[in-house]
């Protein structure tokens, strides 16, 4: 390649002598001519523009001044280089302009190597060169290269970096800058797309240089040239306080002044700065002041601005936009009523940030009246005024105020999220509750599924204000009254299509759920209000209708209202789809959630696994890993995430027992249910165990031999109920069976009855087709009714079979009642059929003691005529034999009769009598059974009520030691603060956020931790103190129950017939209000004494679980002080090594200094020293210039006395430097012997802090349990009493 002379000089030869820069400055005008049309000439011209980036020599210490103006057209020309329209060149020429004037470590090194190759000369400074180039044109050529490179991003950037560097505290350049016109080449690039952002950042920067030393006038001028310049300046502040809120907008008073601006010209003031300042209703202006809000709105993120905005009352501005439109009273600027509309929007959306952070302001600018009064012109449809809707903020409300209606309410919402009892008090107070309710009435009167998106978040957002309003307030909701409940009842009504179409109506039922919630449930009126007009139908029709994600939120519902008694019966009346009733669908959720987290069944819903009943596969396949005491379990954290809590609860509410509806997989499903609560226990434990066995810990026999008879039980339940449930299944079965039997059999005499009139048919065929077979039936028919009537006895021979006499009928035998009546029955059959003959015999009997008809008298003339004689009647001689005969049979018939009866009436009074004594004894052998198992129970309830109140001392005094521990806690959490204290008393660097200062707070929070848990189980042990002694009344009420029961069944024993105090009662065999039935009253009982166990067992779980807690406690607390004060030791060596270490470096500091002064001393030695031989060597050639004439010649002699004077004065000079070299050293020495003896302080002090701190820490005392391992397991257990093992029997 061919390269010229002095390129290759220039190559030989880096650093050039500042004298001869011309000639390099022509070298380059050539080759830039040269490598336009040859781009080999580009190569040499970049290796040549590199090695400007080198300092210049100066041949003597003038030339700075000399050539200062000959170096500043270099870089003039120089910067015209740019012209060449090639990037590498370009490129290489910033990178050289940059490089010059760099004041780093590298270049340090450089100058130091540069001047060890030169001795002869000096090299020019960064700070030279950089004063040289803001005196050129140079800054002018780099604000007009922006328009050359405008395409190229980083060439951009280059020289952005170059004129802020330039434009530093420098007021002639940046006067130059914008005599070019440098504001507007910056600003209309400043938003190009850059992902790096530098470029951004790096305009920015240099505005801010040409503000701060630039013409004001002149930049106004430019910024007044482009009128958007404003609003891309709020554009920029806004995206830097969103990216970094922490920026200090607020230390340089910008978010003072963005603020007064904002509230501009809503609020007067006098600041200068709004003084002169107007905005006009143009486009640019009406943006400026959306950004302005814009802003305002970001900014509010940094705490640090909310005294600014009280103090600016920006709030007040906001809200003089709130009134209606239009507005009767215009401000300074006459906005259109589009951009009024807008900006009230606008003004509306940033009220529902800034407002929540600023309640006092609320109060004091009475903003709940301002906002109820603009809502109720919202709703107000008499107003003309319509909206235009052309804005962001006014989506969906042209021609109406929904826009206005829908900012409002969100506004109100913001404020209610506050949870701020004052302003929920105000706005109660003025009446929104009844201002929304009404509201929503009226929407709803129209159809739902007209409505449209704005007024569904519109309706969403008034549910949740009434949500939040009503929640804690039994007064407010009872103002939300009969018309809400009617509102909130049609949109339950809501067709299921719409809830799960898209269009947010699934939005519109959460809120109305939890406006149930929120504002019924609590209040006994309206739950009452609710249920009447059914709305507890409408939420169990909700359950059939809504997908799983709606149905755990209705269920909690449903289960809160079931606290309201009058709730139980309409949810057991409810049917839903198919006819099915609630149970069914409970436990039809049940087997969904079951499916869903794959719990292991069988395919009649059986338990396959007895010893995880209850686990689905995702809680299976985490890992049992030990976790903290405030973190919940896999177990618990089950219950969070299904229903099948909330379904335990209600069948806890409807029973176990005699559920309608219910079908075989049901009854499958409800032995799980009913066992839920023992399963999820027994999981709980299984965790318990599993985490103990992981930390290594080993249970004492006691404990192993609860935690084993616990894990029995649990299992033994888990086989139980599988047991139970292929019980159920065999029983169905067997039932399907039967009915399949009786099915068969109804279907064989089906087909017999037909068969059988098919016979008939064909029979009746026959019998009317022949004559003969017509007369056997017949005979067969009048056979069938002879055998059919009973035979006639002969009166003549009827006589006793045997004796009517019953020998010894006084004597009692013992029959059975079985027996007795048997008798009693036959006896009464025996009557009738007495009675029956005594009516036949009767009947004979009239008819032989009829009086005998004598024979006419006609006949007996006729026959014998000859004795006639006076007319009389008489009889027949066998007439009176048998009328003889028939007086006797009368009379032998009568007193067989009459025996009859006798014998018959001495039976029934020996039968009466010996059945009423029998029924007498009988009833006291009852009363007697009754009063032992009166007298069995009256024995449980007084142990029971014993084993209460054992319980209630254990339990109470497990709270005592627990409240007494929480006491305990204040001792180690004030030395922790005071350590903390301590040790922030740290200076300077010291004051490090090190592993100690962590330790420290980590124990604060272990400390806080545990005051939380201590403080939950002293709760929990309250209410179950509260629990308990609820169960002891109610069996204390039991208990005199049946003492009083006792005393009236005993009474009743000792009654008999001769006792002088009984007496007809009237009707005592009525139905009496309240009488249960045995089964009731004993499960009445069974259910007080089992819920006094279950409460002592979960009391005994409770005791377990506070001694735990506060081992664990313990524990915990001791290994946190262990760590900090391990740290703290360590520390406390770090610094004193530290200390050590700065002590050793202060003695070497003081040597070196001792030993620089000494050198010092030496040099000055050495300077005067050097005078006398600079005066010798002067004067000699001095006088040597008197030679006179032709002697006056210049030999050697003047030569080496020239010379001798120059070497001299150079080691003079080299002797100064060096001593000026020494003087400086000693005063870094002397600088950093001041700063070893301040750094030692502050190491000083931090040993003695951290020595306090581990000396306060002697006074920590772990170990504040108030009980020995063996009495915490004594009382844990309860050991002396009727401890865990009892508990645990009758449990399970």
């Amino acid at each position: 390649m061919f390269y010229y002379r002095p390129i290759n000089a220039s190559i030989t030869n880096p650093n050039e002598i500042l004298k001869d820069i011309h000639y390099l400055m022509k070298l380059f005008n050539v080759l830039a001519e040269k490598c336009q049309d040859q781009p080999l000439y580009v190569d040499p011209l970049c290796m040549i523009i590199q090695l400007c980036s080198k300092p210049f020599l100066l041949d003597k210490s003038t030339d700075s001044n000399i050539y200062e103006t000959p170096l500043a057209a270099f870089y003039s020309d120089f910067g015209y280089l740019l012209r060449i329209p090639i990037k590498r060149v370009q490129q290489c020429i910033f990178d050289t302009l940059y490089q010059s004037i760099r004041t780093n470590k590298a270049k340090g090194e450089e100058q130091q190597s540069s001047t060890k190759s030169y001795d002869k000369m000096r090299p020019t400074t960064p700070d030279y060169i950089l004063k040289i180039q803001r005196t050129s044109d140079l800054c002018e050529t780099l604000v007009k290269t922006i328009a050359l490179v405008e395409n190229d991003l980083s060439l951009r950037i280059q020289i952005l970096k170059l004129l802020q560097i330039l434009s530093n505290k420098t007021a002639d350049c940046v006067t130059r800058m914008l005599y070019n016109d440098c504001v507007n080449r910056l600003i209309s690039g400043m938003n190009d797309s850059d992902p790096s952002g530098e470029l951004l950042f790096r305009t920015i920067e240099l505005l801010w240089n040409m503000l701060e030393y630039g013409d004001v006038e002149v930049i106004s001028d430019q910024l007044d040239s482009r009128v958007t310049i404003k609003n891309d300046i709020l554009v920029v502040c806004s995206l830097i306080i969103s990216m970094k809120p922490d920026a200090p907008f607020v230390e340089t008073s910008f978010a003072k002044q963005l603020l007064l601006f904002t509230s501009y010209p809503e609020l007067r003031s006098n600041n200068p700065l709004v003084k002169n300042f107007k905005l006009t209703s143009s486009q640019e202006d009406f943006e400026f002041k959306k950004l302005l809000f814009n802003a305002v709105v970001i900014l509010s993120r940094n705490s640090a601005v909310n005294e600014l905005m009280i103090e600016s009352r920006v709030l007040l501005a906001f809200l003089s936009y709130v009134e209606p439109l239009p507005r009767t009273i215009q401000n300074s600027i006459k906005w259109t009523s589009s951009q009024l509309e807008e900006l009230q929007l606008h003004a509306l959306a940033a009220l529902c940030t800034l407002l929540p952070r600023s309640i006092e302001e609320y109060f004091e600018y009475h903003v709940g009246t301002r906002l109820l009064l603009f809502y109720e012109w919202c709703i107000n449809d008499k107003d003309d005024y319509q909206s235009q809707g052309n804005s962001f903020f006014g989506k969906g409300g042209r021609n109406s105020k929904r826009s206005q209606l829908r900012y409002v309410l969100r506004l109100f919402r913001s404020l209610v999220t506050t949870r701020e009892d004052r302003v929920h008090q105000d706005l109660s107070d003025q009446g929104i509750i009844v201002s929304l309710t009404g509201y929503l009435q009226k929407i709803f009167q129209q159809e739902v599924t007209n409505i449209d998106y704005v007024s569904l978040d519109a309706i969403c957002d008034t549910l949740f204000i009434l949500s939040s309003l009503c929640e804690l307030d039994i007064h407010r909701k009872e103002i939300f009254g009969y018309e809400g409940i009617d509102m909130l009842i049609r949109i339950e009504l809501i067709d299921s299509l719409l809830i799960c179409g898209g269009l947010g109506y699934h939005r519109l039922l959460v809120g109305a759920i939890d406006c149930v919630w929120c504002c019924i449930v609590g209040s006994v009126i309206n739950e009452d209000e609710f249920i009447q007009k059914q709305g507890i139908f409408a939420l169990l029709d909700l359950i059939e209708k809504t997908p799983k994600s709606l149905q755990n939120l209705i269920l909690g519902c449903i289960l809160d209202l079931t606290e309201n008694v009058k709730c139980l019966h309409f949810i057991m009346t409810w049917e839903g789809q198919n006819q099915q009733q609630f149970p069914h669908l409970l436990c039809e959720l049940w087997r969904d959630e079951e499916r869903e987290i794959c719990v292991s069944r069988t395919n009649k819903g059986v338990i396959s696994d007895h010893q995880k009943p209850l686990m689905g596969v995702l809680q299976q396949s985490q890992e049992i890993v030990p976790i903290p005491t405030w973190e919940p379990s896999r177990s618990v954290i089950d219950l969070i995430d299904n229903m099948r809590t909330k379904i335990y609860g209600f069948f806890c509410k409807l029973g176990f027992n005699e559920l309608p509806g219910l079908a075989e997989e049901d009854f499958v499903t409800l032995c799980i249910i009913e066992n839920f609560l023992d399963f999820k226990m027994g999981e709980v434990w299984q965790e318990i165990i599993t985490e103990l066995k992981i930390e290594g810990v080993q249970l004492i026999s006691s404990d192993r031999e609860a935690t084993d008879t616990i894990l029995r039980a649990t299992d033994e339940r888990g086989l139980a109920v599988a047991a139970t449930q292929n019980y159920i299944i065999g029983q169905y079965h067997k039932q399907d069976l039967l009915q399949e039997k009786a099915f068969y059999e109804e279907l064989t005499k089906n087909n017999a009855y037909k068969e059988k009139r098919l016979e008939d048919w064909k029979s009746f065929v026959a019998r009317t087709s022949k004559y003969p077979l017509l007369m056997a039936a017949k005979d067969y028919q009048n056979q069938a009714i002879r055998q059919s009537r009973p035979e006639e006895k002969e009166m003549n021979t009827y006589h006793t079979v045997h004796n009517l006499e019953i020998p010894n009928l006084a004597v009692t035998v013992r029959i059975t009642i079985k027996i007795r009546d048997c008798i009693i029955k036959s006896f009464q059959l025996v009557i009738l059929r007495l009675k029956f003959d005594i009516t036949a015999m009767s009947n004979g009997y009239s008819a032989l003691s009829k009086p005998l008809k004598p024979r006419s008298e006609v006949d007996v003339h006729s026959l014998f005529p000859t004795l006639e004689q006076k007319p009389r009647s008489k009889y027949n001689v066998p007439d009176w034999f048998s009328h003889n005969y028939a007086i006797s049979y009368d009379a032998e018939r009568s007193r067989n009769v009459s025996h009859q009866v006798r014998q018959d009436g001495r039976r029934l009074a020996n039968e009466t009598y010996n059945e009423s004594w029998w029924g007498k004894h009988d009833n006291d052998i009852r009363i007697s059974d009754r009063l032992d198992e009166i007298d069995k129970w009256r024995k449980i309830l007084e142990y029971t009520i014993q084993d209460v109140d054992r319980e209630i001392q254990a339990i109470s005094s497990a709270k005592e030691q627990c409240e007494r521990y929480l006491e305990h806690m204040k001792s180690p959490l004030d030395i922790t603060l005071e350590n903390h204290v301590t040790r922030d008393g740290r200076k300077h660097i010291d004051n490090v956020d090190d592993e100690c200062e962590r330790e420290l707070k980590k124990e604060v929070y272990v400390i806080d931790g545990i005051k939380r848990q201590l403080h939950q189980q002293v709760q929990t042990a309250f209410d179950q103190i509260a629990r308990l002694t609820e169960a002891k009344q109610q069996l204390i009420r039991d208990l005199q129950d049946k003492h009083t029961a006792f005393a009236i069944c005993e009474e009743n024993l000792q009654l008999n017939e001769f006792s002088p105090n009984i007496s007809y009662k009237p009707d005592p065999c009525r139905p009496i209000k309240g009488q249960i039935t045995p089964e009731e009253w004993l499960s009445f009982s069974k259910y007080n004494k089992d819920r006094a166990e279950k409460e002592m067992y979960e009391s005994v779980r409770l005791r377990e679980s506070i001694f735990h807690t506060m081992g664990q406690s313990a524990a915990d607390l001791e290994s946190q002080g262990k760590a900090s004060e391990y740290a703290l030791r360590k520390r406390l060596h770090e610094v004193e090594r530290s200390l050590g270490e700065l002590e050793w470096q202060k003695k070497q500091t003081e040597e070196e200094i001792v030993s620089a002064e000494n050198d010092i001393d030496r040099l000055e030695k050495a300077i005067r020293d050097k005078e006398p031989l600079i005066k010798l060597a002067m004067s000699r050639q001095e006088n040597r210039h008197s030679r006179p004439g032709m002697d006056l010649v210049r030999d050697e002699v003047s030569y080496g006395l020239c010379d001798e004077i120059q070497q001299l004065k150079a080691e003079k000079r080299a002797l100064e430097d060096q001593l000026k070299q020494s003087k400086h050293a000693w005063n870094i020495l002397q600088q950093q012997l001041h700063r070893i003896d301040d750094e030692i302080a502050v190491k000083s002090n931090s040993v003695m802090l951290e020595r306090r701190a581990l000396e306060t820490r002697r006074r920590l005392n772990t170990d504040i349990a108030p009980m020995t391992e063996t009495d915490r397991n004594k009382s844990l257990y309860n050991m002396d009493n009727s401890g865990l093992r009892q508990i645990l029997q009758s449990t399970y």
